[in-house]
């Protein structure tokens, strides 16, 4: 992350403001126990360690089922709220298989949802 982010600056335009986007493919959960405050206070550390980027975590943790995802997930995203972090959590809506008005419910609840992308023609 730290390496990442000190590249953005070294080839980067002062002015750029770049997000950093990590899909971490839910190690954070494995490695966290599946402890939703645990996986907030990694979060929290990495994104201090580069507090001019806004950090995008995509899928840090597989709770098991999409009650769980989704209960877990607001958690940690109101935690992230109310701290003030510049984290943000991603949701990959492939992996969590909802759709209609629970799908755009997760997409309030944390930061954004990947893996549906509407497709617009004229």
């Amino acid at each position: 992350m730290k390496w990442v982010a000190s590249r953005v600056r070294d080839i980067g335009h002062p002015d750029y403001h770049q997000t950093l986007h990590f899909d971490v493919y839910r190690s954070i959960g494995l490695e966290f126990g599946l402890d939703p405050l645990k996986v907030f206070d990694f979060i929290t550390e990495v994104s201090d360690a580069v507090p001019e980027f806004i950090l995008n975590i995509e899928s840090p943790a597989d709770f098991g089922s999409t009650q769980a995802q989704f209960d877990n997930y607001a958690q940690i995203v109101s935690t992230l709220d109310a701290r003030s972090s510049h984290a943000r959590i991603v949701v990959d809506a492939r992996v969590i298989k909802l759709s209609g008005p629970k799908l755009t419910l997760l997409a309030i609840t944390t930061s954004w949802c990947g893996g549906r992308v509407p497709t617009l023609s004229g």
